[in-house]
Parts: C-alpha cells; structure tokens; sequence
C-alpha cells in the first residue's frame, strides 16, 4: 500500500442507470478505469477491465438474503451486509492473502457514505456519494495509498458493490 492517493469519480453513463464508469481526472482530462454494467438478470454487475484495471468481476445479489456473490478474478468473496441504516461488512481479501478488510458507513443518517477499514483500523478507501440532484453523478471513491492492482480492484469492486446493494434498498423502500 505505498502509491499516492487517488480519486476516482463514480458516474452513471446511460438515461437508465444501467451503465457505470469510474474515472480517474477532472472533467477536461479523465481516464476511464473501470465499468460496469448493471442487469436485472444475474449477474447484477459485470465489471470490464480498462486502464489499469485486471478484471473481470460479477456481483450477484440475492433476493430473499443479504448474502452477496462476488468473484474477481476467479476469486470468491463472500459478502454479507450486516444493519439496517448502519451497514458493516466485512471480507477476506484474496490479495492480501485472507486478512481481514471492512466496509461500513460511520454515519447513521448518512448510509450511502462508505469506510473501508484494514485490520489496523485504518482507512483505506471511501465512498462519497454525490450531494446534488444529479442522475448521472453517482459520487467520488477515494483510494488511501493502495498500489493499483488486485487490492484496489476489490476495494472499488465491493465498494460499489455495497453502495449500489444499499441504493437499491433505500429505492425499494421509497
């Protein structure tokens, strides 16, 4: 974990909301890194290797279970929210060799606002939702001094993963 920090933007590219792209930049110059397609079939999501991404990853969710299927890179990891409006989850990560990562959100109020924690209790990722009106803009993913690599691929893969399993539970519910 020694690269600088990175930002990358987490956008909707299609009318119906079922194109994702992670870019890395500011609006004048971005690079693509990551997409995703988002299907009502499983898989759910099918994430496509661009830049310096080494993918592919599907996630599958489960309708009457919290349980959520998510492979990288032939990779299985399972991931199972815990919480209604405090959501935590916490995974083995294959890249560094089974130890112990842990999305959550900090905030009650605030649920789309993701951690990633290591064993050390130290952030190494978050997920900033987008504040606006936007349908387009889904938020900003903010990577600690991760290496490109597997470890960031499974961060920004079951980061989006969580986001998109809670918005989908806060739109089920509205």
């Amino acid at each position: 974990m020694t690269s600088p920090p990175r930002t990358l933007n987490v956008d909707f590219t299609s009318w119906t909301g079922k194109h994702l792209e992670v870019t890395e930049g500011d609006a004048t110059q971005s690079t693509l890194v990551y997409a995703a397609d988002l299907n009502f079939r499983k898989p759910h999501m099918v994430f496509q290797a661009t830049g310096s991404a080494r993918l592919p990853a599907t996630v599958i969710f489960h309708a009457f279970s919290r349980t959520i299927d998510i492979d990288i890179n032939g990779h299985q990891i399972p991931f199972k929210p815990r919480g209604t409006f405090k959501y935590e989850v916490a995974f083995e990560s294959p890249a560094l060799g089974g130890k112990v990562l842990t999305w959550r959100n900090p905030h009650y109020m605030k649920p789309m606002d993701l951690e990633c924690r290591d064993e050390q209790d130290t952030v190494i990722a978050r997920f900033i939702p987008n504040n606006s009106w936007s349908r387009t803009k889904a938020g900003r993913l903010d990577l600690g001094p991760l290496d490109s690599g597997p470890l960031t691929d499974e961060v920004v893969v079951t980061g989006l993963a969580l986001a998109y399993y809670i918005l989908s539970q806060m739109t089920a519910t509205s």
